[in-house]
């Protein structure tokens, strides 16, 4: 599944925080609110946006990109494992980090236009500070008095103005950010 950051996942992503660490985070105080999963999938999608990756959970990720010099940036972090690297469809030896750097082992990519494919497993996986995040910023959607934009009746749709992330949630998801 081609991801909007520029690199395809094995599975469909799921919401960082679930509605049991969402229930636990509230003691319940939602409990019976059936909009939580949806906020719980609106929260980890303005989550990712901001930090430009999918973050959550740690999963298999192909990276098809240009490379030019010794080292490629990928477009994610919390890179765990790298099982392959390939230049226009031949296999070359690497060394990687866990930022997201992969270099070239005996010289330099050519910068052949999306040349280069990284297989590697890469996200964040049950993060409690990230949850917390998550958790926190649905709650947020679902407590603060916004004025609606737009409401219709049938299937219940609901659009509401205002911020998704406060100063003080980006201040937390600055960890998980990435930054090129």
């Amino acid at each position: 599944m081609l991801t909007k950051w520029g690199y395809e996942v094995a599975e469909a992503l799921q919401p960082i925080a679930g509605e049991r660490e969402f229930e636990e985070f509230t003691a319940g105080r939602y409990s019976a609110d059936t909009r939580v999963p949806s906020l719980l999938e609106a929260a980890s999608e303005a989550v990712r946006n901001f930090c430009g990756w999918h973050v959550a959970p740690s999963v298999e990720c192909t990276c098809t990109l240009t490379a030019e010099g010794a080292v490629a940036d990928l477009p994610l972090r919390d890179v765990t494992a790298v099982s392959s690297v390939e230049e226009d469809g031949q296999p070359v030896e690497f060394v990687w980090r866990r930022c997201g750097m992969v270099r070239k082992r005996g010289g330099s990519f050519s910068g052949s236009w999306d040349g280069v494919t990284v297989r590697c497993t890469a996200g964040t996986e049950a993060d409690p500070a990230l949850k917390r995040a998550v958790c926190a910023i649905a709650e947020n959607m679902l407590t603060v008095s916004q004025t609606a934009a737009q409401e219709s009746a049938g299937n219940v749709s609901v659009t509401y103005r205002g911020e998704t992330l406060s100063e003080r949630d980006r201040m937390a998801l600055e960890p998980y950010r990435l930054v090129m």
